[in-house]
């Protein structure tokens, strides 16, 4: 539900009336030295912080503002807004194309404006960046006035703009997403159960495969690893809850929407989007679990991946050089044709289905004080073998992976460092474990950054 101060600022702007002032962001710091914003770091949810409107963009009307330059934060923001308009086409802005953004005026990182931004719900997202196609930037130096004058003002970013009519913030109104319209019942949108967000705690943000360590080319007899190329899929929804008495397994699209991907394989046997369902257990571990029949409370946390463009040329090129009888061009990394393998086998062959690896890398294991041991395990890979289970659907692979069925030390360990992993930022990751030198080197499958994830606000499956 919209805010009172929200419905009164939208209905402002409806009218083209000049609204009341709103919390100066300034580059200086989100908020900085604001004493109504630490109060309403007390009182207030995230989402509420988060859709807060900026100066900058809330105090345009349609007259006398629409003909002055642009402030340095100004057209930045307007910068921004133009490469987020180049990338939308459906697709979630993510925290790291925001982050690539340049700022040479202002030389900071990402700030207030990109959160109040990036916190918006999609549609709102959407609404704006098409107004926003009517805002024209010029790489001159001359500034162009709605009335067409020029004049000598230069934006200090070296780029100036002029207004046009849509130049104004959307009416942010409670109408639902198409998507969402379109839902069969008892089944949510993809991601709604745990957001994307920069800078807070229980978000999710896109992660580069080079953070990960992997297998290199001769690895069986050198041992040497090096960082992973670019992930073949990318993170594009994630979800989260939490069972009463037992693990769900294939909750897509039985419960959980499958993500819409603007990209498609174009391949018989790789997909568009493979889930990952991973399924920890929430309650106390047993040494003999096969008498629960590995089963029991869980939280789980389902990922969904998207194949990228880049990967889906490499695909395109195997199959035009497999078709001419010709051997594969030495650009496409040799990890790809494991993974089509894998996709082609692994819901049939055991051998090769557990031949999945699952990473787990904390960057602030420092703060966290855990044990030498578990310490020790640090980024390194597990295999999923009898613990994952795979099922081909429309489109998609989905792989539950059950932590259920893990060794007993395992278990325990995990079970005892759970509380102190709600204060770690975990990047997580997946990849295909090559054996030969053929498939070497590695390349990771998909990854995501998880932050300070709290089981505690996670929703019941039953109540979702």
């Amino acid at each position: 539900m919209l805010s009172k101060e929200k419905k009164n600022y939208t209905k402002q702007l409806a009218d083209n009336k000049q609204p009341q002032p709103v919390p100066d962001l300034s580059p200086k710091g989100p908020f900085e030295g604001s004493e109504k914003m630490d109060s309403v770091n007390k009182t207030q949810t995230i989402e509420e912080v988060s859709c807060e409107t900026p100066k900058s963009l809330g105090e345009t009307n349609s007259n006398a503002d629409l003909g002055e330059p642009p402030s340095a934060e100004d057209s930045w923001l307007l910068n921004s807004i133009e490469t987020h308009v180049k990338i939308r086409d459906d697709r979630i802005i993510s925290e790291t194309e925001a982050a690539q953004v340049t700022r040479p005026a202002l030389n900071a990182p990402i700030d207030a404006i990109d959160n109040w931004f990036l916190g918006l719900p999609d549609l709102y997202k959407r609404k704006i960046l098409r107004n926003f196609e009517g805002l024209i930037l010029e790489k001159s130096r001359s500034f162009v006035s709605s009335e067409g004058d020029n004049g000598d003002v230069a934006s200090e970013c070296g780029s100036v703009y002029k207004h046009e009519p849509k130049a104004l913030l959307p009416v942010l109104t409670e109408e639902k997403d198409e998507d969402e319209e379109c839902l069969p019942a008892g089944v949510i949108a993809a991601g709604s159960t745990y957001p994307l967000l920069a800078c807070a705690d229980h978000t999710w943000e896109p992660c580069a495969g080079e953070h990960f360590s992997i297998r290199q080319q001769g690895y069986m007899s050198s041992k040497q690893k090096a960082p992973s190329g670019p992930s073949f899929f990318e993170v594009i929804k994630v979800d989260t809850f939490r069972t009463a008495a037992q693990r769900e397994s294939v909750v897509i699209p039985r419960k959980i929407q499958r993500a819409k991907h603007s990209v498609c394989s174009n391949h018989p046997h790789v997909p568009s989007v493979i889930a990952i369902n991973c399924q920890l257990p929430n309650d106390s571990p047993i040494m003999f679990n096969s008498t629960t029949g590995y089963n029991g409370p869980c939280v789980q946390m389902v990922f969904q991946f998207g194949i990228t463009e880049q990967c889906r040329d490499w695909l395109a090129v195997m199959e035009a050089a497999a078709a001419q009888r010709l051997p594969c061009p030495p650009d496409v990394p040799n990890a790809l044709k494991l993974l089509v393998e894998w996709c082609k086998y692994a819901v049939d062959d055991f051998d090769i289905r557990g031949r999945f690896k699952a990473m787990a890398l904390v960057d602030n294991i420092g703060e966290l004080d855990l044990p030498s041991m578990v310490a020790s395990y640090n980024g390194k890979p597990t295999l999923i073998t009898h613990s994952g289970t795979l099922t081909r659907g429309d489109d998609l692979l989905q792989l539950d992976i059950n932590i259920h069925r893990f060794a007993f030390v395992a278990r325990k360990g995990l079970d005892y460092v759970k509380e102190k992993l709600e204060l770690g930022d975990i990047r997580i990751g997946f990849t295909i474990e090559a054996r030969e030198d053929e498939y070497l080197p590695e390349q990771m499958l998909g990854c995501a950054f998880v932050k300070k994830f709290k089981r505690s606000r996670t929703e019941l499956f039953e109540n979702l």
